[in-house]
């Protein structure tokens, strides 16, 4: 795999990280405290690559980021009623 750094400045960068995420490729972010590690939710090959580069045994769940309430369709083949009021009140937080 090719190790590519973008700048944030590069009006090309988002949607470059997008391409990369959707081959099955992993993209390292900033945070506020630490760098992130990302990988297309929807690619599987993606997902076993960032387990590979955490380190991470595959019985430990990794984190899942979504924009909007709307999204846990895509994780959740139920979302309880309650659940659903939690998030739509405190999303994003």
């Amino acid at each position: 795999m090719q190790t590519r750094l973008i700048s944030t400045q590069d009006s090309q960068a988002f949607s470059l990280a997008i391409k990369i995420l959707e081959q099955g490729g992993l993209v390292a972010f900033p945070t506020d405290t630490v760098y992130g590690l990302a990988a297309h939710i929807q690619n599987t090959s993606g997902i076993e690559l960032l387990y590979e580069a955490k380190q991470r045994a595959p019985s430990k769940a990794i984190a899942v980021l979504m924009s909007s309430s709307d999204d846990l369709s895509q994780v959740a083949s139920e979302i309880p009623t309650q659940a659903r009021r939690l998030a739509e009140h405190f999303w994003p937080g």
